[in-house]
């Protein structure tokens, strides 16, 4: 137990003063740094996001090509000078 001096009257104190501060600034701290964490890892969610709706529309356009070309192939179009 510690000892406060308050206008001449010793008062007990279960936990000093400084202990309430460095835990108020422990819990901040740790706040900060979780929101820290929840950031970078909607960011990195949304980096990879990003890159897979990329790749889907490559391979659908490469889909796409290939139909039209196979289409174009098979009937062969004599518009567009396609022989083979």
């Amino acid at each position: 137990m510690t000892l406060v001096n308050m206008r001449g009257a010793f008062i007990q104190v279960q936990c000093p003063i400084q202990d309430m501060d460095m835990r108020a600034e422990t819990l901040i701290y740790d706040f900060h740094k979780f929101c820290d964490d929840l950031n970078e890892q909607f960011w990195w969610n949304m980096i990879i996001k990003r890159s897979n709706l990329i790749d889907r529309f490559l391979w659908a356009g490469l889909f796409a090509f290939e139909q039209i070309s196979g289409f174009l192939i098979s009937f062969r179009v004599s518009v567009l000078h396609i022989s083979f």
